[in-house]
């Protein structure tokens, strides 16, 4: 059975790991570490460290990064609330086919958070539903019900 101290010395090895990985540029590697610094796993939470390690991870192609990292956009946690950005993430994300993705897109639009110029939001929003692509709103309500 694991003790305390050895889960301790888990999560540190598994810091230095993923540490040495992103320092190689790997994807996986920056997203693992960006995970930890969110969870706070070897102390505080550091979003803002989260939030770059998402970013390089993002920068990589690497779909689940565009997830968290839109989701802290939405949040404003360690870096500045951006709902479009956010939308521009996650929209990566759920034509990935990430479920998550397409239903924080859909909560969004169905809650207003996009904001904006009306006829603008109609035009460009996009949300995605067992891989259905809809691009304006009245079309995502009658199909998807929101």
């Amino acid at each position: 059975r694991d003790t305390d101290t050895d889960k301790s010395e888990k999560r540190k090895e598994a810091l230095r790991f993923f540490q040495l990985s992103a320092k190689g540029g790997d994807d996986n590697g920056h997203y693992n570490l960006a995970l930890m610094y969110y969870n706070g796993e070897e102390g505080e939470r550091d979003f803002e460290q989260a939030a770059h390690h998402f970013r390089l991870s993002v920068e990589k192609g690497h779909v689940k990064a565009h997830l968290e990292l839109g989701l802290m956009y939405l949040e404003g946690k360690g870096v500045e609330r951006n709902p479009k950005e956010a939308q521009r993430l996650l929209e990566v994300a759920a034509r990935e086919g990430v479920a998550e993705a397409q239903y924080y897109l859909g909560t969004m639009l169905r809650e207003g958070v996009l904001g904006g110029d009306k006829e603008e939001e109609e035009e460009e929003v996009t949300i995605l539903r067992a891989g259905v692509v809809v691009s304006n709103k009245e079309e995502a309500i009658r199909l998807f019900k929101l």
